[in-house]
């Protein structure tokens, strides 16, 4: 997967990013702040008519597949 994805630095305020972490983890403790951003960053593509997708696939099989 990285090698196809392009490396992309998002400066946050500190409060910012310790209110994304509060919130990732009252949502589970498989939510990680990367996919939360990530699903922001598609919303906001999608109302912007940005076609292209934001989100690169995982390489990794997932279990019983």
């Amino acid at each position: 997967m990285e090698s196809k994805s392009d490396p992309t630095i998002v400066y946050l305020h500190p409060e910012g990013k310790y209110e994304l972490k509060r919130f990732a983890l009252a949502l589970g403790p498989k939510v990680k702040v990367h996919d939360l951003l990530m699903e922001a960053i598609e919303e906001w593509a999608q109302r912007k008519g940005i076609a292209a997708p934001m989100r690169v696939p995982s390489e990794r099989q997932r279990r019983g597949q």
